[in-house]
């Protein structure tokens, strides 16, 4: 795979393959960069938000950190596999689950992953229109969505490279931020207690 700049590799072009396949000599990038999309896409309100549902629904801090835990070991070790096939076939992981699951049989793969992505990105828009409304009490809710759709429209188009750009910028603004981590370790703090029976529901 080759690490060199390349003419994909500019923030002001726009993204040309898409779900296309990606030819050997346009390949780039560095095994960092995963981290960094991750961990950017990771640190937001949202994550913060949905990582507290357990507490929510009755867990004890203990077991709910246990299973975060759980479910992102699980989840990586699946995507892991997809992970290493991607720079070897150029293709993104949903064409690819056509050779475990053939054409037709994928068609439920992509469903699965259209639903979960329009939610996952219908929640952030919510709660992004929230949060710059009461940052700016002049942007209503719904014009604050509306940024940030457009925000997210105009990255998209861009593509590969400006995704990556942005989410190392994310770390800076997200993970270094000391209003996430105060705010985290004081609902760790406030919500901890020792370990207790796991209800089972039948």
């Amino acid at each position: 795979m080759s690490t060199g700049p390349t003419a994909a590799s500019r923030l002001d072009s726009i993204e040309a393959h898409s779900f296309d396949y990606v030819p050997p000599q346009e390949r780039h990038g560095q095994p960092r960069q995963v981290f960094y999309m991750w961990f950017g896409i990771s640190a937001t309100i949202f994550s913060l938000v949905t990582g507290f549902v357990g507490i929510t629904l009755g867990l004890s801090f203990w077991w709910t950190l246990l299973s975060v835990i759980l479910g992102n070991v699980l989840g990586a070790l699946f995507m892991a596999f997809h992970a290493a096939q991607g720079p070897q076939l150029g293709i993104p992981q949903m064409i690819q689950s056509r050779a475990q699951f053939g054409y037709f049989g994928a068609l439920l793969v992509v469903l699965v992953a259209v639903v979960m992505y329009v939610g996952f990105f219908a929640s952030n828009l919510v709660l992004g229109g929230q949060s710059i409304n009461q940052l700016a009490s002049g942007v209503s809710i719904d014009w604050g969505i509306i940024i940030c759709a457009v925000v997210s429209l105009v990255i998209t188009i861009f593509g590969y490279d400006m995704i990556h750009a942005v989410n190392r910028w994310a770390i800076v603004l997200f993970g270094g931020v000391s209003i996430f981590g105060a705010f985290t370790v004081t609902l760790a703090v406030a919500l901890v207690e020792p370990p207790g029976p796991v209800a089972v529901i039948v």
